[in-house]
C-alpha cells in the first residue's frame, strides 16, 4: 500500500492498491472557518490543541468537585471531557459555548480511525469518501453530547469497545438547547503543517508560524468586538503546544479577552475514573515571568500589580507600591520621583538583607530580579547622568 498527495484545492490522500491497481481516494473534511455571532453581550470560546486518537476505548471522567457540583461524563478521546465540562458549566449559568477553536496537526486530520460504524456519523453516505480522523471523531462526539444523543453505535465490532459497568454521564440542563446552526458553526479549525506550507492549501498554516498565531487570535476574538471569556483545555496537542499556547495568551493580553479557566485531565489508563482538573494556578508562573519581563524591559508595573492584586501580605504590598512608583516616574520622566523610588528600594533591600522583612517565594523572585536590574543605581554616590544613561541603555 503506497500513499501520495493529490494536487487539488483540498488535502487528498490517495491509497493505491498495487495488486489490483484500484485507487481509493479519501478526502479530508473541509475545515470549518465560519464565525456567527449571537445576540449575547459576550462570547464564550474554548481553545484546544487536538491530539491523534490511538484507540477507541471508553473511559469515565469526573471533575474535582464533590456532591451536587461534581461533573462526570464518558469520553473516548481525552479531549472530550474538558469540552463537555465547559459546555456543562456554562449551561448551569444559562449560557452557551460560541466557538471551539481547534488547532489540528496533519496527523490529527489525516490518520484514519478504522472500524467506525456508519451510523455513528451524521451523514454516513458523505463520510464514506472522507477520512475518519481524530478531528471528525471529536466533532461528532461533541455534537452528540450537545444533542443528548449518546447511545449511538461507535464501532462495528462492539466487543472491542470496553465499557465500564453502569457508566453514567451528566447531560446538559434541559433548558439549554443549541440550534443546528449554532452546532454547525461551533467548530473553528486551524489546520497546521509540520512541513513547508503548500501553495495549494491556502487554509493550512506552517506550525509555529506567525500566520498560525494570528489566525488563532482572530478566531478567538471573532469579529464582533465583544468581550471574550476564554476556556482552555491544555490536555491535547503536539510537543510544542504548551509554548504555542502561552505565546498566544501573551498576544491576547489587553485585547478584551478574559481567561476564564484552564483544564487538564489526570488520566487513569486502567479504566478507573480520570479526573478533570482546573489548572489555572499551575500556569501562573508564566504570567509572573511575563510581568517581570514587562517591568524590566519597559518599566511598566501593571502586570505585576495585576498578578499580586489579591495578595494581602504587607511586605508584598510594599514592594508592589514601590514598583508602581518606579513605573509612574519612568512613564512621566519624573527624575525626582525616580530618585526617591531608588532610595526607597535601597532602604527596603537593607531591611530584607538584615532579616527584618520576610518575603514569600513569588515576591522574593520578583524583588531579587529588580535589585539585579537596578543594582548600579542603588549606590549613594550616583549622579543624574548615570541615571539618564541607565534609562537610555534600556
Amino acid at each position: 500500500m503506497g500513499e501520495k498527495r493529490n494536487k487539488n484545492k483540498m488535502d487528498v490522500i490517495s491509497s493505491v492498491n498495487n495488486n489490483s491497481k484500484d485507487t481509493n481516494i479519501k478526502i479530508e473534511m473541509p475545515p470549518c472557518r465560519e464565525i456567527i455571532h449571537s445576540e449575547d453581550k459576550e462570547e464564550n470560546v474554548l481553545f484546544i490543541f487536538l491530539s491523534i486518537l490511538n484507540e477507541v476505548k471508553m473511559y469515565q471522567y469526573k471533575s474535582e468537585e464533590t456532591g451536587d457540583n461534581c461533573f462526570y461524563c464518558v469520553g473516548i478521546s481525552q479531549l472530550e471531557p474538558g469540552t463537555k465540562q465547559v459546555l456543562y458549566r456554562l449551561a448551569l449559568e444559562g449560557k452557551k459555548l460560541h466557538r471551539i477553536v481547534i488547532v489540528e496537526s496533519e496527523e490529527a486530520r489525516q490518520n484514519e480511525i478504522n472500524g467506525i460504524d456508519a451510523d455513528f456519523w451524521d451523514d454516513p453516505e458523505e463520510m464514506t469518501d472522507k477520512i475518519h480522523s481524530a478531528v471528525c471523531f471529536y466533532k461528532q462526539r461533541i455534537k452528540d453530547y450537545i444533542r443528548r444523543n449518546n447511545d449511538k453505535p461507535i464501532l462495528i465490532d462492539e466487543n472491542t469497545l470496553i465499557k465500564p459497568s453502569e457508566i453514567k454521564q451528566k447531560e446538559l440542563p434541559a433548558d439549554i438547547e443549541y440550534t443546528e446552526e449554532e452546532i454547525r458553526t461551533l467548530f473553528y479549525d486551524v489546520p497546521v503543517s509540520n512541513g513547508k506550507k503548500s501553495d495549494n492549501t491556502s487554509i493550512q498554516f506552517q506550525e509555529n508560524s506567525l500566520e498560525e498565531f494570528m489566525d488563532i487570535i482572530e478566531a478567538i476574538k471573532g469579529n464582533g468586538k465583544k468581550p471574550i471569556n476564554l476556556y482552555i483545555d491544555t490536555q491535547g496537542g503536539f510537543r510544542t503546544s504548551t509554548q504555542q499556547m502561552n505565546a498566544i495568551l501573551e498576544l491576547l493580553k489587553n485585547q478584551n479577552v478574559n481567561i476564564a479557566a484552564k483544564y487538564a485531565t489526570d488520566f487513569n489508563k486502567k479504566n478507573a475514573t480520570s479526573i478533570i482538573k482546573e489548572v489555572s494556578s499551575q500556569y501562573r508562573a508564566y504570567d509572573l515571568v511575563s510581568a517581570m519581563i514587562e517591568f524590566k524591559s519597559y518599566g511598566r508595573g501593571a502586570g505585576l500589580k495585576e498578578y499580586f492584586k489579591n495578595v494581602n501580605d504587607e511586605n508584598t504590598k510594599e514592594i508592589i507600591e514601590l514598583i508602581n512608583q518606579i513605573s509612574g516616574a519612568i512613564s512621566l520622566c519624573n527624575m525626582e520621583a525616580f530618585e526617591k523610588a531608588l532610595n526607597d528600594m535601597a532602604n527596603l533591600k537593607a531591611f530584607i538583607d538584615s532579616g527584618s522583612k520576610k518575603l514569600n517565594t513569588e515576591i522574593r523572585i520578583v524583588f531579587d530580579d529588580i535589585i539585579e536590574n537596578y543594582q548600579d543605581l542603588l549606590g549613594k554616590d550616583r549622579n543624574p547622568f548615570e541615571v539618564i544613561k541607565w534609562c537610555m541603555d534600556r
